[in-house]
């Protein structure tokens, strides 16, 4: 294979990659959110269920998911399963697993509440002893989050499905998305009680909007609402 081989073969593959980033951000540029997602965007996303914050919160590097207590293959599994998920959803930043602690930013925890508390997050004492499951994430002044875990209370809870269920309600309220809400019952964020372990099309548009590049974290309602009108 000679140079100019090589350079005509390099030219035509940077050509195609040009190609299919302009359609891949025509694509993204060409989605729309649906007034009721907006809506149902700014009672999920801005403050939080037990916080007194006002504003937007959400990661702005990759997630990097340690998981920890008991062994559970099945809800790894299902860990994977809502990680992949996800990471269709949000952009720029990904949710990967780790299996070196110290390389961990958000803990994944499986186990009794007690435990929880003990070996990873003595902080969440006040709210966790009265939930099954729970995350408690770390964010600066700028809404922009820097560290977190959850748990689900594997000891308490042994039903498989209810199990999965609260795993994908809370990594995905960890995300930023951190209200509950008695709007829609097969939502992700629904307040009561609930099995579900899909995403719904509601859910999946407000986890998108969350990581539009438009929406920054520390946003206001106010400017959320503006930035919505455009979307």
């Amino acid at each position: 294979m000679n140079i100019f081989t090589t350079i005509k073969k390099v030219t035509i593959c940077t050509s195609l990659i040009f190609v299919i980033c302009l359609f891949n951000t025509s694509t993204t540029s060409a989605q729309k959110y649906t007034p009721q997602a907006k809506k149902y965007f700014k009672e999920i996303a801005i403050g939080s269920e037990y916080g007194r914050g006002k504003k937007v919160v959400k990661w702005t590097k990759n997630m990097k998911i340690f998981v920890m207590g008991e062994k559970i293959p099945a809800m790894e599994q299902e860990l994977d399963k809502i990680i992949q998920e996800l990471n269709q959803l949000i952009r720029p930043i990904k949710l990967q697993r780790v299996y070196n602690k110290s390389q961990a930013n958000f803990h994944v925890f499986f186990g009794s509440v007690n435990q929880y508390l003990n070996k990873v997050e003595g902080n969440a004492r006040r709210y966790a002893r009265r939930n099954l499951a729970m995350f408690y994430i770390y964010y600066g002044k700028q809404g922009t989050i820097n560290k977190g875990s959850m748990y689900v209370d594997t000891y308490t809870m042994k039903a498989k499905e209810t199990r999965k269920h609260l795993l994908r309600e809370e990594l995905t309220q960890a995300l930023g998305l951190m209200n509950d809400s008695y709007k829609y019952p097969k939502s992700v964020f629904y307040q009561k009680f609930s099995r579900s372990t899909t995403y719904t099309k509601i859910d999946k548009q407000i986890i998108r909007l969350l990581y539009n590049n438009q929406i920054r974290p520390g946003m206001s309602r106010q400017q959320v609402e503006q930035v919505l009108k455009r979307l």
